[in-house]
């Protein structure tokens, strides 16, 4: 569905319009000047079904974005909360509401560190939509791609270890293994033209953004693999409870 509707889109303004900043702008589908690949769709859509699917489409976008919003810091919030039940962050990061059971203190954190982010991005002034949300999103995509390869190829491992659940060959190690490689493939692929990514432009030349961000991806995978593995030299008993459930306050 996704391949199928960006094609389409594509089409509609032209196979070469669609990979050229100048044109993007000669079409008017630019924020402050600069090409702002993010306006073809609700742009294309009011030249040809008008203006009343144009605002719909607007208020669509907007809200889902809203909605996607929630649906992420509620997420991390979530993490939080496990990660100091579990005692890999601080016991203080676990504590829930007494009255509705809500991971609090997760989501106070998640709001901080979002508020941290939005004021640097402010006091740079910095377009929000050109750098704030175009940088973030596809830095976003670029580590949940990572995550899945890794998810993938931890499926393979984690039957081999455990052949007692009885699964076939084909769940355990074909499909798991075939994914991994894909993903892998795409992650590279994304990685090695994350400046096109963030910028729009298919000439987009390497820049410390393209390098800097996703480091912060990359080094955050590191960071919690060495974690992980000196949690379990130095501490086995918390170790062996990430994932568990652990206690909470």
């Amino acid at each position: 569905m996704y391949a199928i509707s960006s094609w389409l889109l594509a089409v509609s303004i032209g196979p070469n319009s669609i990979v050229d900043p100048n044109a993007l702008v000669d079409l008017g589908f630019a924020t402050n000047g600069a090409p702002d690949p993010t306006t073809v769709l609700i742009g294309a859509g009011t030249e040809r079904l008008g203006a009343a699917w144009g605002d719909a489409a607007l208020l669509l976008f907007g809200t889902s974005l809203f909605a996607a919003l929630i649906s992420f810091h509620n997420a991390v919030a979530r993490y939080v909360f496990s990660l100091g039940r579990e005692r890999i962050l601080p016991r203080t990061m676990g504590r829930v509401h007494p009255r509705t059971g809500a991971p609090y203190v997760g989501s106070v954190c998640q709001t901080i560190l979002a508020g941290v982010v939005l004021l640097v991005f402010a006091l740079s002034k910095e377009d929000p939509v050109l750098t704030l949300f175009t940088w973030l999103t596809n830095l976003g995509a670029l580590g949940v791609i990572l995550l899945l390869t890794l998810a993938s190829f931890a499926v393979v491992r984690f039957f081999q270890r455990h052949p007692e659940f009885g699964e076939g060959m084909f769940s355990r190690s074909i499909a798991p293994l075939v994914a991994g490689i894909c993903l892998a493939a795409i992650f590279i692929v994304a990685l090695l033209n994350f400046n096109v990514l963030i910028t729009g432009a298919t000439g987009a030349p390497l820049d410390e953004k393209a390098v800097i961000l996703p480091a912060i991806v990359i080094g955050g995978a590191l960071a919690g693999a060495l974690l992980g593995l000196w949690l379990k030299s130095n501490k086995p008993e918390v170790y062996a409870g990430i994932g568990e459930g652990g206690s909470h306050d």
